[in-house]
């Protein structure tokens, strides 16, 4: 009894070690995200006037070194080089939404809409997180995120074309909750698989907040 007691703990200290690194890491992964908005708002802006196709290409092309950083740091989870990759990712994210965040520091309207938009993502991820505790088995939301997901990217390419205000919010309504139980997800996996690097699961993490905090963003806007 006294045994199963202590390894209980011990595996509770492990989980809580793991998670500290986890977060602690996803903390420092906003870092080159927020530094590089900052860095190129005002000259995006300037290139957008100046060179709209060339600011398109270059967009096209970031996300493309996006999807090849994001394999490198899968193919390299277990090396050093991965922590390289995934601040090179998130500085990378960065510079794609500097164009949507710069829009809004325009004003101190728009910045006091970022802020809501920031605080309420903050809110939801506590939020999840807390809930991940108590929450014994997430594995049922597998499939269900998955094919949400597929369909949501289906639906926002359909409506780039039909650039419907009602369903653009209906989109951004499920994206929000969608993005809200993947951090549910995701945090209840990593800390149910702690024998591997933590690079992976702040991957996973920091993009269900990113894409949380647009959709909340796009819904506050509207």
């Amino acid at each position: 009894m006294q045994e199963n007691i202590l390894i209980t703990k011990s595996k509770e200290n492990v989980i809580s070690l793991y998670m500290t690194k986890v977060y602690f890491l996803l903390a420092i992964s906003f870092v080159p995200t927020i530094a590089t908005i900052f860095f190129l708002k005002d000259k995006i802006n300037y290139f957008k006037e100046a060179h709209p196709t060339s600011l398109l290409f270059l967009g096209c092309l970031a996300v493309v070194l996006c999807f090849v950083l994001i394999y490198l740091i899968k193919i390299f989870n277990d090396s050093n080089l991965s922590y390289l990759f995934l601040m090179l990712f998130t500085a990378l994210n960065g510079a794609i939404m500097t164009p949507l965040i710069g829009m809004y520091l325009k004003s101190s309207i728009g910045t006091e809409i970022l802020f809501q938009a920031m605080t309420l993502t903050f809110i939801v991820f506590i939020g999840m997180s807390l809930l991940s505790i108590f929450v014994k088995n997430v594995s049922f939301l597998g499939q269900f995120l998955f094919v949400g997901l597929i369909s949501l990217i289906v639906v926002s390419i359909f409506n780039l074309f039909f650039q419907s205000t009602l369903l653009q919010s209906v989109l951004s309504g499920v994206g929000a909750i969608l993005f809200s139980l993947f951090i549910l997800y995701d945090t209840k996996n990593a800390s149910q698989n702690t024998d591997i690097s933590p690079v992976v699961p702040v991957l996973q993490l920091y993009l269900d907040i990113v894409n949380l905090f647009i959709s909340i963003l796009d819904l506050i806007k509207r």
